[in-house]
């Protein structure tokens, strides 16, 4: 799949994109500040306004790595378009639980259910 490469994600689909996180941990000891690089070369450069971010492989993440998919979602709310956090672990829905932020992002169960609410 043609697209920005990252070490962070793998470009799954395009129209609505989806992108597979690749990590088990998003903490301060990755480089968040790539991780942030990369998401805004995908919106700047590919032209991405609506983005399905698969989390299954995702089991823990920090403040600073939550902070980076809310900039995300604002960066996105700007172009009018959409960010769906899917396939959550039991843990990762927890602490977006325990932030008060399962109601600011839209989550679904699956990467196809959040593929289906972008129609």
């Amino acid at each position: 799949m043609s697209g920005p490469q990252s070490s962070f994600f793998d470009v799954l689909q395009q129209d609505p994109h989806v992108v597979c996180m690749k990590s088990e941990q998003l903490t301060e000891d990755e480089n968040l500040e790539e991780l942030d690089q990369d998401f805004i070369r995908l919106v700047d450069n590919q032209g991405v306004k609506n983005l399905v971010v698969d989390l299954g492989s995702v089991r823990y993440m920090t403040s600073a790595a939550i902070g980076k998919l809310i900039a995300l979602h604002r960066r996105l709310g700007r172009l009018e378009g959409k960010l769906i956090l899917a396939n959550l672990q039991v843990a990762v829905h927890d602490i977006l639980d325990t932030a008060h932020l399962l109601t600011y992002f839209t989550v679904t169960d699956t990467v196809d259910d959040g593929v289906a609410s972008l129609s």
